[in-house]
Order: C-alpha cells, then structure tokens, then sequence
C-alpha cells in the first residue's frame, strides 16, 4: 500500500470498512452496500461472522475484489468500474454486486460444524473445511446470488449465453467435464470457467429446489469430510454432479439453433486470439492485437504490398502489452496509438498509461498524461487526443494535446457511473457512452468548448463499443441479446446491422481495398477473425432476439432495498487490532531416532502493512525448546524486516548438540531510478553457534549486508519469457572484532530462458552460480575448520538449504560435498512438456495436469575442499573413510541428470509439483555416481473469490 495514504475506518454492526480519506463518500456508500448484503444474504447462509474487514484499495485499473477466512475474514474491493470488454460489465450498482459476491464467500466458509467444532476452539480460524469446495462452486454460487439481488449481474449477461453458443457450435460443450471446469487455465474461458459453468449448475439447482437449498447443502456439507461432494449432491438429487452438467448441456444444446451467417475463417498462428484490429490510412498497414496463453497479447504489425487481404498468420511485433483496449493510426500511417496497463510509482499502483509507436524508429513513447488513462481517440488534426481518466467508481472525459500537455477534464461522471469510447466527430466535438448507475448505455455528445452535453439519439439502445472509420462508424451493440456489428453516419438516427452472429461479433474493422469486413467472433477457443464480403453483411435496421440456450427463472427485478443506518463515524485506522494470532498448525516428524514437534502461527493487518509469524518447537533428541519469531514492517517505501530465533540441532551419533542462535534487522526497496524490476536490500546480521558440551568453543558472526536483485517475470503471459529471469548480487561482511568471526561472503546468481526457435512451452536454461569467501581460515583440521563449518557450500538437489550457510545447487554429488572459498557452478538445461494430461478424477480433490522433463548438465569448479572417498564402491564406508581434500581450481566436477515434473491440483486449490529425478556425478571418488531424487514443490493457497474473470471471452490474459 502507498505510505503516503491516510486511512480512515467505518464501523458498522457487521463490517469494519477501511478506506483511503479521500474516498470517503465512496466508503459511505460501500458501507450501506455492505449491510444490505447482509440483509440479502444472511436469511440464506444462516451464519456469519461477527465482524468482517472490507478494505477498499483504489490503487489499480482493473475491477476485481477477493474474500479471504485467513487468518480473519476479510475482503478487498477494487472499486474500478468494469471495462466495457469484460463480462461483469453487465452491472448496475456495481459496488453492491462486487460485495454480494464476495461476502457470499466470506459465509461461504464461515461454517464448522460436528466433528469440526472442538478442533476451532483448539486450532482457531485455519479451520474452515468449506474452504477446500471446488472453485467451481464457490464461485458459481456467488455469481448466482450477485444476480439473483441485482437488476443486471452476469447470468443475465449475453456473453453467458454467447459462450454457451459458442462451445455448442464447435461441439465442444460436453468436453467442459466437472473436473475441467475448475481448473479453467488451460484453454478457453482459462480463469473464467468455474464461474461461467459453475454458475450455470447452482442457476439449475436453485431453479428446481429453492433458494434454501444453499444452506441445507452448506449446512451438510460444513459436518462432513471436504471432499465429500457427490454423496452430499446425492442426498438431495438422484445423481452426481457429472450427470447434472450434462443435463445442463443437452438442454442447451436441444435449444441452440445455428445461424449461418458466420462468415469466412481467416488463418491465423494456433492458438491465438483475436482482439481487435485498425487499418492505416494509406490502407497498407494493418496493427492487430493478439493475444495467447503462452505469449500473452501484442500489437502486431501486418503490411500488404498489393491488393490482397492482409495475412494474420504472420506479423511483426511491435510491443508486447498488457490489457490494450483501443488502438488507432496518426495520418502519417506510421505511428500508432494505444492504452495499456502498466505499474507505476514503484509497487503501489497498477494502473492505465496512453502510448505512441513510431513503427519506422521502432520507438515507444509514453504520452505524459497524469496518469490512469484509456480508451483514446485523436483528433483528425492529429492535435489532440481524448481519453477516459479513471478514479475510485468515478470517470471522467478529458483532452490533451497530443504529446499529453495541457490535458484538462470536460466532462465528470457520477460515482458508479462509467464512461467509454470517447470519439471525435471533428475537431470540436466528441461522441461518448455512458453507462448509468441503474445499467442503461447512453450514447452522449459534447462540444469541447462549451462543455455542452447532450443525448444522441439512435435506433440502438445498447451500444458497448465505438469505432471510426474516416466518416464512417462501427460500432458493437448487443439490443439483440448478443454482441453485433452495425454501421452507420453521425447523426446515427439509424444504424444497419452488418452481422447476425449466433455467439458475439466483439470487434471490427472494414477494409476497401478487398471489400470486407474483419470481425473478431467468439469461438470455444476465444474470439478468432472471420470475414464478410459486400454481399454477405446483413444491412438490417433490426436483428431478431438472440436465442437463449440457457433458460434463467430468477425473476429480474431488483429487490428492494432494507432500511439501512447510514450515520457513520469516521475513525482513524489502526493495524495492532488484527495483530493478535488466531490460529496455530502443528507439525511432528520423525528425524535421528527422535521426534520433533513444532506449532507455527502467523497474522497480518487487512492492509498487510504489518506482519508477524512465530514459531514454536521441542524435540525429544536435544530435549529442549526451540523458538523463532519474524516481523514486517511495510508501512513507509521500505520493507523493513526483523527477525530473531533459537534452534537447537541435534548432532549425528552422539547425545550432543548444537545451540544456534540468529537475529537480523534489514529493509527492502526500489532502486531508484531503475525499472520496477530492479531492487535493493541492506540489513544487519547476528549468528551464534556453540556445541553443548563445549560451550566455551561458541563462534559469533556479526555483520551488515547488501543485495541487489533484477527480476524479469512477465505477466504478459503463462510460461517463462526469453530474456534475463533473475539476476542477483549480494555481500555479508561480518566483523573481525574479538571474540566475533570475521568473513566477507560475496554471491552472484544469473538465470537466462531462450526458447526462439522452439516449440511453445520448450526451454533452455543457462545458470550461473557464483561466490568469494577469501578470508575464511583454512586451518587444516578438519574437526576445527571454519572453512568446512561456514565455507559456501553446494546442495545436491532442488530443495531448501541450510539457513545458516548459503547453498548453491549442484546436482549429482552429495549435499555439503564441496566448500569453497571461491565457487563457480554453470547449468545447462532443457525444459519441455512430454504429455499434457488435462484431466482429474471426477470431483475427486486431485487433477492431473501435464508432465514435463528437464534434461541438465552442472559443472563447478571452486578454490576450497571437496569430499574424497579412495573407494567409492564399497557400501559400507564409515565417516572415517571420508576425507575433506584441497582444491584450487584445478578440478572440474560435472553432473547430469533428469528430473521428470508432474504438475497437479490438489484439493482444488493447491497447485503442486512432484519432482522425480535421476542424477549422476562423474566424479566419484568425489561423492559422485547415481543418485534418485524425490521432492514436491506447493504453489501456495492464495484469496479465494476474485470477482474480475480474466476477461474469459478470450478479451485479454
């Protein structure tokens, strides 16, 4: 969060909302919102917490939220309203349908029921079960009921029917199993599944059994084991959750009837996506922007050098963005225009930025507007350039020059009221729409000088998208129920249709030199071009309704609203409230003929400026208590991080142990003036280590440190990029001073993707491990060595070394096998997927997803010791036949190897990574030869319920 915010707080009988002072009219109103969520959904769920954290947090340009059990229940709005290409477009009172989905998560998780009930009051709040439903149905249910208490909401969308539509035609509906639909990242709608298709299942359900059959499923299912969702399902219905969607699915299908006015496919490279089109002005250019899982979305060059169609197979990129929604060309037919995503003032804000690119200097440039931008037009002039400015649920139209001078709002919308695709009819005037807090599309006039407002009157009632061509306009409306293309001249008294599509036409451009219309239409595998000669447009003034192949009986009308408090007190934000531990885990595993048993805890401030984790542990080795505590401080630009902890490590083979003990204080930042993937650490170290028996032979480290880091990971798509990955630089000096250790430790990682030239998904992997450690005694003893004992070491395999000792991976040799005090370990490997699985069990909490092999080989050299056993094939080798053996580099030691990464999902959630490699050392009088390696790698359980679904009308990444 921006340190510079003052936030301020809403008390109501059931929330606490936490807000930016400056939005305070908006807070009152999410406030209310809030409780009449409340009112709406409690008579369903039955239960609720207490009190639940709502924090709106305006610092990115892009509608979503997210609700949270862990460690309390919280929720964090966005409060940007939805971009006119996303599917929660289709709002009215978009804040009270953001909170409703929301806080149906929130009760959603609430109940712990039965046998759950003692482990609360032991564990705390990690125990929530229904936490671990399938996404699928979590989301579904909050879709449902997000419609259910609005006018509009997206069961009533046409891009749900559309894309229902759109997997009939392609006859890939059934293809959508339960399983699938959870995970929703692989193919189209990719993150949009679990809500389009688990919506549908909850609309079905609600429909036939009533709206309380939400509780006595939920109630049921908060006493039974979590996975149990079919036996659940089964008690009320007489079959499993498979069967009921393809009851879904027929009766969609046995409703879909097939328009043939599809038009012709254009090629274009597999697997991407269609978003939108512009043509140059000297007609021999064409800019697309295309989009795919593994690449993202770019802006694409096509040029023509005669009179034939332009081929979208190929293209240059021009620049690869994220989130573009309009586009356009300068008269010079050189330059183009276009908005994108982009982060600025550092971590704090994500937000819209305006660009032009010189394609003959091949030059981007940054229009120096102040910031949060889109949907830009310019003037025929090519002097100005208008565009929407964004705020907290508040647009507004401005002009600027077009360099971004001089730039000055015209027109101010209402809170919940959005505008888009402001466009110039000539120098002095621009058309916009607008789209009212009730969700009606109001086309609007205003003349820049005056600022005079005015209705534009027209035969459509629900134009979404504006588009100019000289002086001609197509525009994308869906008053049919669907998304189509109509044409027509400013006035626009009427507008002719010029397509009939029978899922949604999204975009379009027309191209005279070949006499057809472009169109971006949804396909089940996202939006693809088709085109339409002269003779095949439809030139209509009206379309027939859109068939609905899912038939919704939830009535329409919006439920009146309670009668709702809404004398707020304003208070000041305090973080310590939230700081008090509510929950613990605890974990026991078996390690040196003993036991350890630990228990761990963790909380953080709804606006995360805070953050504490403690530890607790005792094992029946050492018989002693071992402890750890970290804190976070992310309240000014720097993170500040202190740490402190007493672990006790039992010593192999003897009743003795060791006593470590370890403090840090440091701070994390930007480097200044440098990209956003540059950053800077400092800190202070402390470490004691002392033997049990010999406590007066205790070392201590004492020290500063620095580190620098670039990291290079793209969001523009799914998969690593070609380029730089990471790059780090660090150095801990630790003071000579009395009874203090004096060492200097210098490391350099490098990481380097390349996959030109290679199939989708296909890696090669350059690594570079690098350390000094020159002032570490090597003093010949190998029971009194501090080269041995704090040396920079290697580990043998992919796993989480030493916390002590820094570790660098060097596979085929044992862990520990070579201390340095100069090390170089190089990698070459090649990653690549040998089976793409894509399925799961059912509704079975497992899903498979693909299977990938990396090949490598690692070499290292270094000035220090290495492990030497004379007789590496006898098996029953004590500790007495190894050796610790100088070397300066005047070996090379090289391993090869596999590992074979099966990528899953587990409990529907989780995703993880089991590992099984083989690795092979050459060396083996140095610990080498033929090791297996068996791990797993979590991907971690983030918020549940973001409401933004990733654009899954194949829009954007």
């Amino acid at each position: 969060m921006d340190p510079s915010i003052q936030w301020k707080k809403i008390e109501t009988p059931h929330f606490e909302v936490i807000f930016n002072e400056k939005h305070t009219e908006l807070a009152k109103r999410y406030a209310e919102y809030a409780e009449i969520a409340y009112e709406y959904l409690i008579p369903i769920f039955k239960e609720a917490p207490a009190k639940t954290a709502l924090i709106i947090n305006d610092n990115t340009d892009q509608a979503n939220g997210y609700a949270s059990f862990f460690p309390y229940p919280h929720m964090m709005i966005f409060p940007t309203l939805p971009l006119t290409d996303s599917t929660i477009s289709h709002f009215d009172n978009w804040g009270l349908g953001l909170i409703i989905h929301e806080y149906a998560h929130i009760l959603n998780f609430y109940p712990a029921n039965g046998l759950y009930v003692p482990f609360k009051y032991i564990f705390g709040s990690i125990v929530r079960p229904l936490a671990l439903l399938p996404r699928w149905y979590m989301e579904g249910l909050a879709v449902a009921l997000e419609t259910k208490f609005t006018k509009h909401g997206r069961l009533r969308s046409g891009d749900t029917q559309a894309a229902i539509r759109a997997f009939i035609r392609d006859k890939r509906l059934k293809s959508m199993t339960i399983d699938k639909i959870n995970e929703g990242n692989n193919t189209w709608p990719y993150g949009g599944a679990p809500y389009l298709f688990g919506s549908l299942v909850w609309q079905k359900t609600i429909d036939e059994e009533g709206i309380d059959i939400i509780y006595r499923m939920l109630h049921k299912k908060s006493k039974r084991f979590p996975w149990t969702l079919n036996s659940t399902f089964k008690s009320f219905y007489k079959t499993k959750y498979q069967g009921f969607l393809r009851e879904i699915y027929q009766e969609s299908i046995e409703n879909y009837k097939e328009k043939k006015n599809f038009g012709r496919k254009v090629a274009m490279k597999k697997g991407n996506r269609i978003l939108d089109f512009a043509i140059s002005p000297d007609l021999k250019k064409m800019i697309s922007l295309q989009g795919s899982r593994e690449e993202g979305t770019r802006l694409m060059l096509h040029e023509r050098t005669s009179k034939k169609e332009f081929n979208f197979s190929k293209g240059k990129v021009l620049t690869k963005t994220s989130q573009t929604l309009r586009m356009g060309w300068f008269s010079d037919s050189n330059r183009i225009y276009y908005d994108k995503v982009d982060r600025e003032n550092k971590r704090y804000n994500t937000h819209f930025k305006l660009y032009t690119y010189d394609i003959a200097k091949k030059k981007q440039t940054l229009i120096k507007t102040s910031s949060r931008d889109y949907l830009p037009h310019i003037s025929d002039d090519n002097q100005k350039i208008t565009f929407i400015k964004n705020g907290g649920a508040r647009n507004s139209l401005y002009v600027a020059n077009i360099d971004g001078q001089n730039e000055g709002q015209i027109y101010q919308a209402g809170l919940e009221v959005r505008l888009s695709y402001p466009t110039f009819i000539n120098d002095t005037e621009i058309i916009f729409l607008e789209r009212s807090r009730e969700g009606q599309q109001i086309l609007k006039k205003i003349t820049i000088s005056t600022k005079e407002v005015k209705i534009v009157d027209s035969n459509l009632n629900d134009i979404i998208k504006i588009k100019r061509q000289k002086n001609n306009y197509l525009l994308v409306a869906q008053d049919n129920g669907t998304k189509n293309i109509y044409s027509g001249k400013y006035p626009f008294y009427k507008l002719q249709a010029l397509t009939d599509s029978d899922t949604a036409a999204n975009s379009a451009i027309w191209d005279p030199v070949v006499d057809q219309l472009y169109i971006s239409q949804l396909t089940s595998h996202g939006n693809r071009i088709y085109s339409l000669k002269k003779s095949q447009l439809v030139k209509s003034s009206s379309l027939s309704p859109a068939k609905k192949v899912v038939d919704y009986k939830w009535p329409s009308q919006f439920v009146e609203k309670p009668d709702i408090d809404t004398n707020y007190e304003i208070k000041d934000y305090s973080a310590w409230k939230y700081m008090l531990p509510r929950y613990w885990v605890p974990y026991a595993y078996n390690v040196n003929d003993g036991f350890v048993f630990e228990g761990s805890t963790s909380s953080f401030d709804p606006l995360a400026k805070h953050g504490l984790s403690l530890g607790l542990g005792y094992d029946t080795i050492t018989e002693q208590i071992s402890y750890s505590g970290a804190y976070l401080n992310s309240s000014t630009s720097l993170d500040i991080i202190a740490s402190y902890g007493l672990l006790h490590e039992p010593l192999s083979g003897t009743d003795d142990y060791f006593k470590h003990t370890r403090g840090s204080l440091g701070a994390g930042f930007f480097l200044p003036g440098l990209s956003n993937s540059w950053r800077g650490a400092l800190g202070a170290n402390y470490i004691s280590t002392e033997q049990n028996e010999f406590p007066e032979d205790k070392t201590e480290l004492v020290g500063p440190s620095i580190s620098f880091n670039y990291g290079k990971f793209s969001d523009h798509g799914s998969n690593l990029k070609t380029g730089v990955v990471n790059f780090g630089l660090s150095h801990r000096h630790f003071i000579d001073h009395k009874d203090y250790l004096g060492i200097d430790l210098t490391m350099m990682n490098f990481v380097y993707n390349f996959n030109h030239f290679l199939p989708n998904e296909h890696y090669l992997i350059f690594r570079l491990n690098g350390a000094i450690a020159d002032n570490i005694e090597d003093n010949g003893s190998q029971n009194s060595n501090n080269l041995i004992t704090y040396g920079v070491k290697t580990i043998g395999g992919n796993f989480i070394g030493n916390l002590i000792n820094s570790n660098i991976l060097m596979r085929g040799y044992s862990s520990g096998a070579f201390t340095a005090k100069q090390l170089a370990v190089a990698g070459l490997a090649y990653d690549f997927p040998i089976v793409k699985i894509y399925r799961g069990p059912g509704t079975g909490p497992l899903f498979f997803k693909s299977i990938h092999l990396n090949i490598f080989t690692d070499a290292a050299s270094l000035k220090g010791r290495y492990l030497f056993t004379p007789d590496p094939d006898n098996s029953n080798l004590d500790e007495d036949n190894f050796t610790y053996v100088k070397t300066d580099w005047d070996k090379v030691f090289v391993g090869s190897g596999f590992e074979v990464r099966f990528r899953t999902t587990i409990s529907y959630h989780v995703p993880v990574d089991f590992v099984v490699g083989g690795y092979y050392g050459f060396d083996r009088n140095a610990t080498g030869g033929f090791a297996p390696f068996i791990t797993f790698a979590l991907g971690g359980y983030g918020p549940l319920g973001k409401t933004n679904d990733k654009k899954y009308f194949g829009l954007l990444d």
